[in-house]
């Protein structure tokens, strides 16, 4: 009997150590489907944000188009030398074979940088002097909307006549217009870009919103100057738009002489 009893006492410890290992294992396999079902919910989650921004419009068709940045050489040493040594570039990119359009601004789309500062309109505040209107600008070349692919709206686009010792000239976005025009006929108007006397700019040109430092972000009012026509430019990126990929991959290699 205290055989049978040892033997029993011994088959019991054994079944509740395996029911303990049961039950371990059982927690352990629900942990991993639990960890399981919310990787499968996060990855859909995922792939329906990137079928979402796929959609979203830019404003601006990125097909096809190639962005470099350039500084002057060392033997610039003025805005006006600057300049031309911009536009010389300018119009050798225009010549190459398969390139459709060419243009340049100062911060490049998609950096997350972007200039700012307070809009002015025909020399006052835009929403007077207790109140700030945020205004951001950027500083571009020739044909920038037309190379882009942003509709313009109202106007003109910017072209080789802006030049340095032309009339100044701005576009608008058209964010801008509707918070600072007032539903006033835009063209016309001054928009300032600082205080200084040089710094009123006449309005061309409206254009459509488009995105500028992040997919996600919500329109913002924003003026465009001529490179030429502002001081100071130091890098500007050139933006080539192609016919085809094979143009683009040409142009890639090109960028690296």
């Amino acid at each position: 009997f205290r055989s049978i009893g040892l033997a029993l006492k011994t088959s019991a410890a054994t079944a509740n150590r395996d029911r303990r290992k049961i039950r371990g294992s059982q927690v352990i396999v629900a942990l991993q489907m639990s960890l399981c079902l919310v990787l499968l919910v996060a990855a859909g989650l995922l792939v329906r944000t990137l079928r979402n921004l796929e959609t979203i419009d830019l404003g601006m068709n990125t097909h096809g188009l190639m962005v470099f940045g350039v500084s002057p050489l060392q033997r610039v040493h003025s805005d006006s030398e600057g300049n031309r040594f911009y536009l010389g570039l300018l119009t050798s990119l225009r010549a190459l074979p398969g390139v459709e359009a060419v243009t340049l601004m100062s911060n490049r789309i998609g950096s997350g940088w972007s200039n700012n500062t307070g809009a002015a309109v025909d020399g006052h505040a835009a929403l007077g002097t207790n109140s700030f209107a945020p205004m951001r600008w950027n500083i571009v070349g020739p044909d920038y909307f037309h190379t882009l692919g942003t509709p313009v709206l109202l106007g003109r686009d910017f072209n080789d006549a802006d030049a340095e010792t032309a009339p100044r000239a701005a576009i608008i976005n058209q964010t801008f217009a509707n918070k600072y025009l007032g539903g006033r006929p835009p063209l016309g108007h001054q928009v300032s870009l600082n205080d200084r006397a040089d710094g009123q700019y006449t309005i061309v040109g409206v254009v459509a919103d488009s995105k500028y430092t992040d997919v996600r972000e919500k329109p913002v009012p924003t003026a465009y100057f001529p490179y030429t026509q502002v001081k100071g430019n130091a890098t500007l990126h050139y933006e080539v738009r192609t016919r085809s990929e094979e143009h683009t991959s040409e142009l890639q290699s090109l960028r690296h002489l």
